[in-house]
């Protein structure tokens, strides 16, 4: 799973970005915004999924699952903040 979401991660990303450069999206999301927000919504997913894979393998018996949920969100939000903000 550690290295299956980046993976996953990745190629969804290429391709939501061919789709987009290629046509198809960029005349169907004028005129239906949802399409967009299911983008965002399922890239942000797979971006907590990756992170979370990441603070399981690297946290394995040391916390419980329910922090190692924590600390994946904690590290998802600070690494979207200085995506969006500082870069």
């Amino acid at each position: 799973m550690y290295i299956m979401m980046p993976v996953i991660f990745g190629i969804s990303v290429i391709i939501v970005f061919i789709l987009f450069l290629t046509g198809p999206l960029s005349e169907v999301t004028p005129i239906n915004r949802w399409i967009i927000y299911a983008l965002i919504y399922y890239i942000l997913f797979l971006i907590n999924a990756t992170v979370l894979a990441i603070v399981h393998n690297a946290k394995k018996n040391t916390i419980s699952n329910e922090n190692k949920v924590g600390y994946s969100f904690v590290w998802t939000s600070l690494g979207l903040l200085v995506v969006i903000f500082i870069l």
